[in-house]
C-alpha cells in the first residue's frame, strides 16, 4: 500500500499532511495495518469492520497521536465486532493515553455492510460527517479553512474569500490561493 501512496505523491500534487487512510472489511485491516506500520505519515485513520488488526502493535498509534473512527455493524457475522472493540480498548489502554481519544462508532442491527452507514455523506447519523472528520485534521496539527463556498454570479470583476490557518507551533510559513478559470469563465 505505501508504494501506491508514495506514487501518488510522486505524480500528483498531494499534501503530504493531509493523508488519510481508510477501507471496509479486508481493506480496514489493511488500514489498520498502514497506520502502525507507517505511522509518520497518516493524518487520520478510518477503519470500517477492519479484517484484521494486531493489537499488540496499539500503542504505535497512540504514541503517533493519529486521530482514529472505527466502527463496525453489530451483527456483522464476516468479521467480528470484537475485532474492532478489542482494538480501540488496546488502544485507549496505553500509556500515555492518546489524544484525540479514538471514536468507536457500532451500529445496532447491521450486518458486514456497516461502510452503508460510516460513508455516508450526509449529516444524518454523524455531525461531522467521517469526511468532514478527516479534513479537519491534518499530521502535524495544522488546520486550514477557506471559509464557507463562495457563489459567484457573473458578470463580476472580483471577489473576497477569507480563510484561516492555524498551527500548534504557532508557525504558519506561507499561503496561496490557487485560481483555476476555464473558457467559460471568462
Amino acid at each position: 500500500m505505501d508504494e501506491v501512496v508514495e506514487h501518488v505523491r510522486s505524480y500528483l500534487r498531494v499534501d503530504p499532511s493531509r493523508i488519510y487512510v481508510t477501507g471496509l472489511s479486508l481493506g480496514g485491516g489493511g488500514a489498520w495495518e498502514y497506520g502502525y506500520t507507517f505511522p509518520q505519515k497518516v493524518a487520520a485513520l478510518v477503519p470500517v469492520c477492519g479484517g484484521y488488526n494486531t493489537t499488540s502493535k496499539a500503542c504505535i498509534l497512540a504514541s503517533n497521536k493519529i486521530p482514529i473512527w472505527a466502527s463496525h455493524g453489530d451483527k456483522d457475522t464476516v468479521v467480528p465486532m470484537t475485532r474492532t472493540v478489542n482494538m480501540i480498548n488496546a488502544i485507549n489502554a496505553c500509556t500515555p493515553a492518546i489524544s484525540p481519544t479514538p471514536i468507536l462508532t457500532i451500529y445496532p442491527n447491521v450486518a458486514h455492510n456497516a461502510w452503508d452507514f460510516a460513508y455516508r455523506t450526509d449529516n444524518s447519523l454523524h455531525t461531522p460527517n467521517v469526511y468532514e472528520w478527516m479534513m479537519g485534521l491534518t499530521k502535524g496539527g495544522v488546520s486550514v479553512s477557506a471559509g464557507l463556498d463562495v457563489v459567484l454570479n457573473l458578470p463580476t470583476n472580483s471577489t473576497t474569500i477569507a480563510g484561516i490557518a492555524s498551527t500548534s507551533s504557532g508557525t504558519i510559513t506561507s499561503y496561496c490561493l490557487l485560481y483555476t478559470s476555464d473558457a467559460a469563465d471568462e
